[in-house]
């Protein structure tokens, strides 16, 4: 027998869901990052959907929605009817009446959950991206790379508008934010300061060239994003030596793991990663839910 639980409190929900994050740390770190960044910084807007599905008093599903973005899923690995489960989810929140603007998790998940989604609501999810995530094994540094790295400050007005400018164009360039900001917005930054993001800034005769952030380190893990590079300044290894000060950043404050998610279809970015030496470890997905209207 299965029910269903909403939450209004990020506290209580984190306590609910902690088990089965830890049974699937992979699927669940898109999920726990996201969570973890509420409870640091929230997004402004319409409150988080937050629902878990629940078997035998252990959580089988976990969803959860900020703002307009899309439904992150994570499903029990284990559970030995997971359409079924995924028919529950999809059913509790389409009659909730919230705002579902996407799905995104594991592949396999988000595949099956967008199948029950048409279903039960007779409205067809779009994938929108490919997402692979990747883990660092040992650190390929590039070399050659003229410049030399910093630390961005977002207390400083010109390293915030430089980044609020970079970041927008990161979002429209990539595609990986399916309703990106009509403007720069210099409040993301300092949101994801408040978070314990750091980026870092590497720059060729004192002026940037290119930017990598990384969030916070918790449990000795820190994933690497954004990498942005503006255009005419691109295929001089700038990135790569941005993305590889960003993992000494993370490393010189406790991260033993470090990850980040591409485009899987983007071959350039994958390549670029590999030769850094990250390693592919885990496909996710990115549907979007088109208006009913």
């Amino acid at each position: 027998m299965r029910s269903s639980e909403f939450f209004t409190e990020l506290e209580t929900f984190q306590a609910r869901v902690r088990p089965l994050i830890e049974v699937d740390p992979v699927g669940a770190t898109m999920f726990g990052s996201v969570l973890v960044g509420q409870l640091l910084a929230p997004e402004p807007g319409i409150p988080p959907l937050m629902v878990v599905i629940v078997e035998q008093d252990t959580v089988a599903a976990a969803a959860m929605r900020i703002t307009e973005h899309p439904l992150i899923v994570l499903l029990d690995p284990g559970n030995a009817d997971p359409a079924g489960v995924l028919a529950d989810l999809t059913a509790v929140v389409a009659a909730s009446g919230q705002p579902v603007p996407g799905l995104t998790g594991r592949r396999p998940t988000v595949v099956a959950l967008a199948e029950q989604w048409s279903a039960i609501t007779g409205i067809t999810p779009e994938l929108r991206m490919a997402l692979r995530y990747h883990r660092l094994g040992t650190l390929i540094p590039p070399t050659g790379v003229s410049g030399v790295a910093r630390m961005a400050d977002v207390k400083d007005p010109a390293d915030l508008d430089l980044l609020a400018s970079w970041w927008f164009a990161f979002e429209h360039e990539t595609a990986a934010n399916a309703h990106p900001p009509a403007a720069p917005d210099p409040e993301v930054l300092l949101r994801a300061a408040g978070r314990g993001q750091v980026v870092c800034l590497w720059c060729d005769e004192d002026r940037p060239v290119a930017a990598a952030g990384h969030t916070a380190v918790r449990d000795n893990a820190s994933r690497i994003a954004p990498v942005y590079t503006p255009p005419e300044l691109r295929r001089h290894g700038y990135g790569s030596a941005a993305t590889a000060a960003a993992v000494r950043s993370a490393q010189q404050q406790g991260a033993r793991q470090i990850t980040l998610f591409t485009d899987a279809d983007y071959l350039p970015a994958n390549e670029v990663y590999r030769r850094l030496g990250f390693r592919a470890v885990a496909d996710f997905a990115d549907y979007e839910i088109p208006s009913a209207g």
